[in-house]
């Protein structure tokens, strides 16, 4: 069974495109598609997807407040912003809001298809260059020293902010899942934070609160 998509995206020649693209492949059907947020809890309820793509510019609603509307409510889909914007702020409020995943535009020919798959078994969906940002600002040592990790925590921060699944970190740390479970778990308590977007709109926070 494919897995269902909801497109929202006020240009209609890039909802046409990205339904085109996803409807074409083996694993994902684009249930509808919808030029901003303004109906997007009942959207939601009438097609139940499994995932949403989401910009952030949309007349009426923008995706962030869409966003904000679906986690406040307490649906269980994984929402990933596909926008133009690469700012700190922006990507800050995104994951704040409960994104689970941030890509750019300009890569969606390359990255949007492997990113879904990632998305379906738990990584996170960011592009490159917004990895490397976030990463950037975590290696910091300003940072490494107020959230107080250790260097096993600090290397499996890292490999989530770019993206690794649980699988992933351990076959590349050569330990366990279960440690990696128990590691990430540290890493939340002394962020204060439960989820691996909410770790990268902390370190966004601290990035924004220096500048």
């Amino acid at each position: 069974m494919k897995t269902k998509i909801t497109i929202y995206e006020d240009h209609s020649s890039l909802r046409e495109s990205l339904k085109m693209m996803l409807d074409s492949t083996d694993i994902f059907e684009v249930v509808s598609t919808h030029p901003n947020c303004k109906n997007v809890l009942q959207n939601t309820i009438e097609y139940q997807p499994e995932i949403i793509l989401m910009d952030i510019d949309m007349p009426e609603i923008n995706g962030i407040e869409g966003l904000k509307l679906l986690k406040e409510n307490h649906f269980q889909v994984r929402v990933i912003i596909l926008t133009v914007f690469e700012d700190d702020e922006k990507i800050f409020h995104a994951f704040k809001a409960g994104a689970d995943g941030y890509l750019l535009k300009n890569s969606i020919g390359t990255q949007l298809i492997p990113s879904l798959k990632e998305s379906l078994i738990g990584g996170t969906s960011i592009s490159p260059g917004i990895a490397l940002r976030v990463l950037n600002n975590f290696k910091d040592k300003k940072n490494k020293i107020e959230f107080n990790l250790n260097e096993e925590e600090a290397a499996v921060l890292e490999l989530t902010i770019v993206g690794f699944t649980y699988s992933q970190i351990a076959n590349h740390l050569e330990i366990s899942e279960l440690d990696v479970r128990k590691i990430i778990n540290n890493i939340h308590l002394k962020m204060q934070i439960n989820e691996a977007p909410k770790a990268l709109a902390k370190l966004l926070e601290q990035k924004l609160r220096q500048d």
